[in-house]
């Protein structure tokens, strides 16, 4: 992305994704320079086209996966998941791959509860917080952006 704004070696992270159109995202990245950008990205197959060129989404999947274990605390991604109360909702359509909690079980912050697939990318969803499940979606279910992927009593 160097000559669009992105200065060599700076990071990069998606802050917002929302559907513009059927297929078609807008998708908000902030720089650690401080400056944000606004793209359209479009996804083909297993592959993300942006105005900086296209990606393999399941590279790309890797490389957000590694960076994300690094980390020492439990953040949801922004751009999957929200909190809400005690609420964990999606910010995009989700299809609930594995359930690997169930009601009444106690969890420990950062615990995977279930894992969900969206734009071909199978995305861990954890606890954010040490409590017990009250709610989780169906194995195999498919929900709308806006949906409660699950529910846990904090603690």
């Amino acid at each position: 992305m160097a000559g669009h704004g992105r200065p060599h070696g700076s990071r990069a992270r998606i802050v917002d994704v929302s559907e513009h159109a059927p297929g078609v995202y807008k998708v908000r990245i902030s720089f650690d320079n401080g400056k944000e950008v606004e793209i359209i990205a479009k996804i083909e197959g297993d592959t993300l086209i942006t105005p900086f060129g296209a990606y393999h989404v399941p590279s790309l999947a890797s490389r957000i996966f590694m960076e994300s274990s690094e980390r020492a605390a439990y953040k949801p991604e922004a751009w999957l998941v929200r909190i809400e109360g005690e609420h964990i909702v999606a910010n995009l359509p989700v299809r609930v791959i594995e359930v690997l909690t169930k009601p009444g079980e106690k969890v420990s912050r950062g615990q995977v509860v279930l894992l969900v697939e969206t734009m071909k990318i199978v995305s861990e969803i954890r606890s954010p917080c040490n409590g017990i499940v009250k709610h989780v979606a169906a194995e195999g279910s498919t929900l709308d952006k806006d949906s409660r992927i699950a529910t846990i009593e904090c603690l």
